[in-house]
């Protein structure tokens, strides 16, 4: 092992042991669901994750996966999103609705996960 690995190494180790013993348990982790994990990245820029989880929660019961996410009516998404914020993030053309028009519903519901 080289110098520069070593020193990585060194890095690393005590911050996944600090990981190990004080993370969090959180709602999208331990899913493989691109969609879950990329509504969650979403939600959590600029916002405390405190303040992200019961909208995480509440939008995942609503809209499920990407076929939802396709077919909401603006209104709907707005209604979800309603108190964190930075509504650019859910309103149209935003990450969440310019990705997936209502066509590619049907494509993406076979999607495995």
């Amino acid at each position: 092992m080289d110098e520069k690995q070593q020193r990585l190494n060194a890095i690393a180790a005590p911050l996944l042991a600090w990981y190990d013993v004080h993370k969090r348990t959180l709602p999208w982790r331990g899913t493989r669901d691109p969609y879950r994990v990329w509504v969650s990245e979403i939600m959590l820029q600029q916002t405390r994750v405190a303040a992200v989880i019961p909208y995480y929660e509440r939008w995942m019961v609503e809209l499920p996966d990407v076929a939802a996410l396709a077919y909401a009516e603006e209104e709907r998404l707005m209604k979800l999103w309603q108190g964190l914020g930075y509504y650019s993030r859910a309103s149209p053309p935003s990450p969440l609705t310019s990705v997936f028009p209502p066509w590619t519903a049907t494509r993406c519901a076979s999607w495995p996960v």
